[in-house]
């Protein structure tokens, strides 16, 4: 039991289980953190009080498994996992796991502008007429515009990746990478 306890107060993602009424039994650190509330205010207290909105009818009732719910509480954008507590053949309450999404909703927005300023950047590439070619400290090439792509007569898909002696045969790139001059 010591062990199960330290293992959810442990846990990222927020946790609170209910007994078969809906009320609340255990809310753990990471729901604490989630929902910026005060655990001990809501212990004994109906789910819906905590979390409105969140139908556990059908979990509480039926044992129904909810998995992926989106869920917003307070201006927070979570998904909720929602599962029947069954202790030998009987359902005596419900686990409610549920994950801040902000974090990756943040990430996910960075990425797209990565992606958009990665674009961007390969349109300027094109635009210019002159060959360029880039490779890491391998030797290998990490990038090439189309113009030097149609100058070494090969498609950009198989230039990219290759070490560029096996492209160019008398480049002197890898030597430069090597020793900066």
């Amino acid at each position: 039991n010591v062990q199960l306890k330290a293992i959810l107060a442990s846990l990222h993602n927020g946790v609170i289980v209910v007994d078969s009424k809906g009320k609340v039994t255990h809310i753990n650190i990471g729901a604490s953190r989630i929902l910026n509330i005060e655990p001990k205010l809501y212990l004994g207290k109906p789910s819906q009080e905590l979390l409105p909105n969140l139908d556990l009818s059908s979990s509480l009732k039926q044992g129904v498994v909810k998995i992926g719910i989106k869920y917003q509480h307070n201006g927070i954008n979570m998904v909720v996992n929602i599962t029947p507590l069954n202790i030998e053949g009987k359902i005596s309450g419900g686990i409610i796991v549920f994950q801040d999404l902000t974090d990756l909703e943040h990430t996910a927005k960075e990425l797209e502008t990565v992606k958009a300023l990665n674009k961007t950047f390969e349109t300027v590439l094109n635009i210019i007429g002159d060959g360029i070619v880039v490779i890491d400290e391998e030797g290998k090439t990490t990038l090439v515009n189309q113009a030097m792509a149609d100058f070494l007569t090969h498609p950009k898909n198989e230039i990219i990746g290759k070490p560029i002696s096996e492209i160019m045969t008398s480049s002197q790139l890898e030597n430069v990478v090597k020793t900066g001059v």
